[in-house]
């Protein structure tokens, strides 16, 4: 029987486009931010996620070189149709 997926020998080998996400909960972005800075890792990161528990709306995306900022509250994430989604989205910092 032919399979379906062919096998694939060397992956790695042939497998070479690739990107870096970082993620981190910044606990106090403007406190933190010339850390961030300053870290390698960060740096060599083609997309940075930061979350940000007492950000609201009003929050200033932090702008690295390089980089474009996005700014998306956690409350945006629930669906209304769903009470229990609901009962989080009305909880404070959603």
């Amino acid at each position: 029987m032919t399979r379906f997926l062919p096998e694939i020998e060397n992956t790695a080998e042939e497998h070479t486009q690739s990107f870096q996400i970082m993620y981190h909960n910044i606990q106090g972005l403007q406190t933190h931010a010339e850390d961030m800075k300053q870290n390698p890792d960060f740096r060599s990161a083609d997309y940075i996620c930061l979350t940000e528990t007492w950000a609201n709306q009003e929050f200033t995306c932090f702008e690295m070189m390089g980089y474009d900022g996005f700014h998306l509250p956690r409350s945006l994430a629930f669906e209304d149709d769903n009470s229990y989604y609901s009962s989080l989205k009305e909880m404070q910092h959603g």
